[in-house]
């Protein structure tokens, strides 16, 4: 058996990984994915978590050495610089991991050695984004524009999705939370892969198992949370209902000053209302902060830039030479109110009769079809009112099993064959640690929930009656 690490590092930040410091690594630990499906005060599904992990690397040389000016990657060796782990045995390549370097300390001992902080890729997508108001539209299509406003290359891997959209938009949440409330929206499932690829798969979408997993391949046996700590007994699911309206939209109210004949930018949060579409404005403009002055809104030119259905940046223009006052400003157009909305409780009365009351709520604005949210809620309900072992999530610790460990990734669907275990579950979360100092010997941990198929019990529409024919939601 022959076993290489790879760390690539794009040190000097041009897009390509150009040294691989796998040489050096003495100790790794990472993990990636969600350690549970539901969040664990019930509000919601738990978003992809953006993974994390240590390395240690000797530094017999000097390279890692930050004021070491004849070091090859000097000056470039900082934090916040791009990474791909990757394994390789007898000639196969597996990615591993994927990511930012957060932070680099140096290693007290007898021997040079650092420690890097990782952390994933989805911690990239951080930052927050806007898009302006979009009319039915897909996930999978909403996903791309996300993407493509967050920076994100073109690693993603996207299914269409399966409800339309009436409306939807972002006004300034994380590219990671916008994902979210896609995903979760569609009851669908969101990860990302170790080779740095975001993945969108809808409720309908089917999956091929990629492996089967045996008694002969864990340690220890395995582990099922109590279940207290997965039943749901109450699913709440909430549809909103998008109102189309038009005229006056806004009126922005506050004293402004702005120089003569200087231009002035004001950022705006809109309230109350969701613009799609400013047609025109109307503003006032004052010589005294009070309002009491002379008009001169004849002095003053507004420009309205639509960044998100709430945010609005306006350029206001001075075309005097003395300080004037901006009183008000409207604005024209089409939006819509998300006042209206309808409410779904399924009660598992078993599940109830066991446990209690114990809450599952799904409200997310881009969840836009009553029936689906009242199917959603039953769906709910069924399969997370009550216990049973093969509708709970499964902790296993693998043996040296490279193709399990390296080959099954977050997001895949693997048959377990344990015993009182039977069926396809999907890897939700994953963790490997070195139990040597060269990656010979790696414990490899996975969380996997039972993967629900969609395709057992109902059927799905357009479909060629008699052929592929399904009733579903």
């Amino acid at each position: 058996m022959t076993r290489r690490w790879h760390l690539w590092v794009d040190w000097d930040g041009d897009g390509v990984y150009e040294a691989d410091e796998g040489g050096p690594l003495y100790g790794v630990t990472l993990e990636r994915g969600r350690k549970n499906v539901i969040a664990r005060n019930g509000n919601g599904f738990e978003p992809p978590q953006p993974g994390s992990g240590t390395l240690l690397l000797l530094d017999l040389d000097g390279r890692y050495d930050p004021w070491n000016e004849t070091s090859p990657i000097y000056p470039n060796f900082t934090a916040n610089k791009r990474f791909r782990i990757e394994v390789e045995e007898n000639g196969t390549v597996w990615p591993v991991m994927t990511g930012n370097i957060k932070k680099i300390q140096r290693v007290e001992g007898n021997v040079p050695a650092v420690r890097l902080d990782l952390e994933g890729a989805l911690a990239l997508l951080g930052e927050d984004v806007w898009v302006t108001m979009q009319k039915n539209i897909y996930a999978g299509d909403a996903m791309e524009m996300v993407l493509d406003a967050a920076g994100w290359p073109a690693d993603r891997d996207l299914s269409a999705g399966v409800d339309e959209k009436a409306v939807w938009w972002v006004s300034g949440v994380s590219a990671l939370q916008a994902l979210h409330e896609l995903a979760e929206a569609e009851y669908g499932t969101l990860v990302m892969r170790a080779d740095g690829t975001i993945r969108f798969r809808s409720r309908h979408d089917f999956y091929d198992v990629v492996a089967t997993v045996t008694g002969a391949d864990i340690q220890r046996g395995y582990r099922i949370p109590l279940p207290w700590d997965v039943v749901r007994t109450v699913a709440r699911v909430r549809a909103y209902l998008p109102k189309d309206t038009s005229g006056l939209l806004y009126e922005y109210q506050a004293s402004v000053p702005v120089q003569g004949s200087e231009t002035a930018e004001i950022f705006i949060s809109v309230q109350d209302v969701y613009i799609g579409e400013i047609t025109s404005v109307e503003h006032m403009a004052n010589a005294s902060a009070d309002g009491t002055g002379a008009d001169v809104s004849d002095q003053v030119t507004v420009t309205a830039t639509l960044l998100s259905p709430q945010r609005v940046k306006l350029e206001v223009a001075n075309s005097s030479t003395s300080t004037v006052y901006l009183q008000s400003v409207k604005f024209y157009g089409n939006g819509v109110t998300m006042d209206g909305y309808v409410d779904y409780e399924a009660r598992n009365d078993d599940g109830a009769a066991l446990y209690g009351e114990r809450a599952l709520t799904v409200d997310v604005m881009w969840l836009q079809d009553a029936l689906v949210a009242k199917d959603i809620a039953d769906h709910l309900a069924w399969w997370y009112g009550e216990p049973a072992t093969g509708r709970a999530a499964v902790e296993v610790r693998l043996k040296d099993r490279p193709a399990l460990q390296f080959g099954v990734d977050v997001g895949d669907v693997v048959s377990l064959d344990l015993g009182s275990i039977q069926g396809n579950y999907r890897l939700i979360h994953v963790e490997h640690h070195w139990l040597d100092r060269v990656g010979r010997m790696v414990e490899t941990k996975w969380i996997l929930q039972p993967a629900f198929a969609f395709g057992d019990l109902y059927w799905i529409f357009p479909t060629a009656l008699g052929i592929s024919s399904r009733f579903g939601f």
